[in-house]
């Protein structure tokens, strides 16, 4: 069989936006696009609230202490959607406890707060839970 790329939804975004296809397309990607397409999931992959992924430094903080618990639920989550590789990877390579900050007393403004959801909506933008997949 064929392996297929499962755009992102950004992918897809953009793909809509700038090209008229009709529902049901195969596209055939430029190596560029294809660059792009890689640079989206590797993108999604570091913003990961896990550890010393900048997703874990982000959430770390804005949720202090509590972002061990997202940190788990984002490795779980990666293994329930076919990422076992990368999750047992990160959690291990990395770690899913991002250490302390040396001032833990400075409050986060709600401007931080806000840059905070913006990353989390380019996380679920970027990522695609199968970017790889066989066409049988």
């Amino acid at each position: 069989g064929q392996m297929l790329l499962q755009p992102p939804p950004l992918f897809s975004l953009i793909i809509g936006i700038t090209m008229n296809l009709p529902h049901d397309y195969t596209l055939l990607l430029h190596p560029t696009a294809f660059a792009g397409w890689v640079g989206l999931i590797v993108t999604a992959v570091n913003l990961f609230p896990i550890g010393q992924l900048d997703g874990g430094h982000i959430t770390r903080a804005v949720l202090g202490d509590k972002q061990r618990y997202v940190g788990w639920f984002s490795v779980i989550f990666l293994m329930f959607t076919g990422w076992f590789f990368f999750a047992i990877l990160i959690a291990l390579l990395v770690g899913v406890y991002h250490p302390p900050p040396l001032n833990d007393l400075t409050q986060i403004d709600g401007k931080r707060k806000l840059l905070f959801i913006v990353a989390m909506i380019v996380l679920a933008l970027c990522f695609s839970p199968f970017p790889i997949y066989q066409l049988d």
